[in-house]
């Protein structure tokens, strides 16, 4: 396995395109929300997707706004498993009334708690002073608390027309259920940097500056042999 990736990376010029090239997004039903307010679906299993336009973008999109792991969520319920405010990941099984798992369904109301508690969270993490050092250093601009709300509202808005869709085509199942907004992939790439870099070290409360650069432990369990 480590012998088969230092191949592909030695043999890389661009780095990221490899990884990209190599990423294999998670079964489940992709929705994105177009401009217009139309919703593109289209339905990904490893290995019978098409992996047309459509594909591409998704597959790009979700590799920029997924979890380093589940110990590092933006929403602390865990209910919600995306990193960025242009996406909402969730398991099917708790989507109202449609959920395969009735026990694990929430209700409309407990979902849209979920939602806004996730969204509140992106503004709260530009209160601490360790996260937003990392940010600044990384250059990118602060949040544009206008732009969430209305990625909130749209994201809110739709969920009751995926269930439907689902419900209709009996797309219900274990898997995931993937919302987008359809942005430019930069943004995508800026959002995801803004959970990312906070989140490569262990604590950020053990984290020290020196020389204009930051210092931590990293996340990954280390072991000295």
């Amino acid at each position: 396995m480590v012998n088969d990736l230092l191949k592909i990376f030695r043999n890389a010029e661009n780095m990221e395109k490899a990884v990209l090239d190599n990423y294999i997004p998670k079964d489940g039903t992709y929705f994105r929300l177009d401009e217009n307010n139309s919703i593109s679906r289209l339905i990904i299993k490893r290995s019978k997707t098409e992996q047309n336009e459509l594909y591409q973008w998704f597959k790009e999109a979700d590799y920029n706004s997924n979890l380093i792991d589940m110990n590092k969520p933006v929403d602390t319920t865990k209910k919600i498993h995306s990193n960025n405010y242009y996406t909402v990941f969730m398991k099917c099984d708790i989507l109202p009334k449609i959920g395969t798992n009735q026990e694990k369904a929430l209700t409309e109301k407990q979902l849209g708690e979920v939602i806004d508690n996730y969204f509140a969270t992106f503004l709260e993490e530009t209160k601490d002073k360790k996260t937003k050092r990392i940010i600044e250093a990384i250059d990118i601009q602060e949040i544009n608390q206008e732009e969430l709300e209305k990625c909130k509202i749209q994201i809110k808005d739709a969920i009751p027309k995926i269930t439907k869709e689902i419900e209709d085509n009996n797309l219900a199942d274990k898997n995931y259920v993937k919302i987008f907004i359809q942005k430019n992939m930069t943004d995508y790439k800026r959002e995801g940097k803004r959970y990312f870099y906070p989140r490569i070290f262990n604590k950020n409360d053990y984290n020290i500056e020196m020389n204009g650069e930051i210092w931590g432990l990293a996340n990954n369990n280390m072991r000295i042999e």
